[in-house]
């Protein structure tokens, strides 16, 4: 009899199953078939993919997968191929292929994968992930109307205020710009989608938005989960390797379940009782009031999903882009002064920016864009997938692949942006200073392409520069200094996940004068 550890299995019998499982991942491969073009035509090339396993081990291993693409495509060319099981992939790794198949064709690239985990995990209501389609669209429009740059110059006024309640955070706990960061972006969306609560309903709303995100984050991250692509492995126990995703199944699930029910059931709940305020949520159901049965049931639920998404995922990117500014400042001080002069001329000692203040500061919507450029919130986009087969420039691209723009390789290529690995502002100006509309905005990059675009790009937009021009006009960034008072310069480094935030740093984040001073304690919070 096996006289092994608690949990074991005789070597004998985990053999047979590691046996089972190769010869279902063999019988899976070979039913399904492999990734070949037709007679006449080739796949984009790419690195040397294994039999049926393909380069699963080469995309698990790199730890920031967009920088070993990036790689690729430095020997293979811009369009790379790679394989993963029966499963195509297609990395774009240049704008030119970017924007002519995902907007020129959108029509066949504007799908999304049809992943395991969506299905698992019931992540049918995450519009970003969701398939092309009539349902899609119905999510899309409503999005439009409320996201649309027309209607966010609306939310100026919450952006600004949120910003200025920023200020006075920083000023009181400056080792705290990360957490303030995060509330301030955060409650710019959570006011707009959900309304206004109390701090402890906010705080809590806050982190189910966090926690949401970050799951997503890990678990469509490129090779984190093997069973995306072996879907076989659901059947085995959750010790097997490759299986260990059971383990936090019921986790994840209760993540999504709070993070979309809870905020919403509030504000029914709020609207019953007559004591709602404005909101997204709020004005979508009221719209939908007059319809019965189960058209009202199918409209409620796309207000919901729409709720979620602009609350859920659109805080993330955006404090990742705000802490990234805050790291930039520390290693470039010269960038501070020369935004300072710009906003001390524009914008005077006696006031704090202002919406209208953004056309006459070149330098600080330099800083903003190179900010997105530098180090790009979502590196791999949102993923595509192709609906029917497709021909680009010879290579044949099958039905059904995954397509990843790789934005990180886009706005670090050294053709438009040289020296990318430099934060450097000026390369946005013209000599006399104005904004140069020859170099390509990162925006155009940054926010996706084609049909799936970010709906809420322009609300992002301008909460980051508010924020970023109000600290500038105030504060001084530097390093955080030792016991002998000499600097410590942070390291510029990512996380490996979906949604990129700079490692942990620490700096010093002081006010620049008395009258900065008597600015920030001139701010009145007690509207946020």
């Amino acid at each position: 009899m096996f006289q092994g550890f608690p949990g074991t299995m005789p070597s004998l019998a985990l053999s047979a199953v590691l046996v089972a499982l190769l010869s279902g991942i063999f019988v899976y491969a070979i039913t399904f078939g492999g990734v070949s073009a037709p007679s006449g035509y080739k796949l984009p090339p790419g690195p040397f993919a294994w039999p049926l396993m393909g380069n699963m081990l080469n995309i698990r291993t790199a730890s920031h997968p967009w920088m070993q693409f990036a790689e690729w495509s430095r020997t293979y060319g811009p369009v790379i191929h790679l394989k993963v099981l029966r499963y195509s992939i297609v990395v774009l790794n240049s704008p030119k292929d970017a924007f002519a198949l995902l907007d020129q064709r959108s029509i066949n690239y504007s799908d999304r994968p049809r992943l395991t985990m969506l299905s698992f995990l019931d992540l049918s209501w995450v519009i970003p992930l969701m398939q092309y389609g009539e349902r899609w669209r119905k999510h899309r429009r409503l999005l439009h109307r409320y996201c649309n740059s027309a209607a966010a110059r609306q939310y100026e006024p919450l952006q600004q205020r949120k910003a200025r309640e920023l200020l006075v955070q920083l000023r009181l706990e400056p080792d705290r710009f990360v957490e303030h960061s995060n509330y301030a972006v955060g409650t710019i969306l959570l006011d707009l989608t959900y309304g206004t609560y109390d701090k402890g309903t906010t705080a809590r709303y806050l982190q189910y938005a966090k926690n949401s995100a970050d799951t997503l984050a890990e678990i469509f991250l490129p090779g984190a989960l093997l069973v995306q692509y072996a879907p076989l492995l659901r059947y085995f126990p959750s010790w097997f390797p490759g299986s260990s995703y059971k383990n936090r199944m019921e986790t994840w699930r209760e993540v999504f379940r709070l993070a979309v029910n809870e905020p919403f059931d509030h504000v029914k709940r709020a609207m019953r009782d007559g004591l709602e305020s404005p909101s997204f949520l709020n004005q979508m159901l009221n719209e939908i009031e007059p319809l019965k049965g189960e058209e009202y049931t199918e409209a409620e639920t796309v207000a919901k999903n729409c709720a979620s998404v602009v609350y859920g995922a659109g805080s993330d990117t955006m404090i990742a882009t705000l802490i990234t500014f805050f790291l930039a400042m520390i290693l470039h001080p010269k960038a501070q002064q020369k935004a300072r002069a710009e906003l001390m001329s524009v914008v005077g000692p006696d006031r704090l920016p202002e919406f209208y203040d953004r056309p006459m500061l070149p330098y600080v919507n330099a800083i903003v864009k190179e900010c997105t450029r530098w180090i790009p919130v979502t590196p791999l986009g949102a993923f595509h997938a192709t609906m029917n087969d497709d021909v680009y420039e010879g290579y044949f691209i099958p039905k059904g692949s995954i397509v990843f723009a790789n934005q990180w390789a886009m706005l670090h290529n050294p053709v438009e942006y040289p020296d990318p690995e430099q934060f450097n502002p000026e390369r946005f100006l013209n000599a006399d200073g104005s904004l140069n509309p020859d170099v390509r905005d990162p925006n155009s990059i940054a926010f996706g392409f084609g049909r799936r675009i970010c709906p809420g790009r322009d609300i992002s937009d301008a909460t980051i520069f508010i924020c970023v021009a109000s600290i500038l006009h105030v504060f001084n960034i530097g390093p955080e200094l030792d016991a002998d008072g000499r600097p410590v310069w942070p390291k510029v480094d990512v996380t490996s996940s979906l949604v990129c935030h700079p490692l942990p740093f620490k700096c010093k984040i002081v006010l620049l004068s008395s009258t900065s001073e008597h600015l920030v304690d001139g701010i009145d919070i007690s509207r946020s």
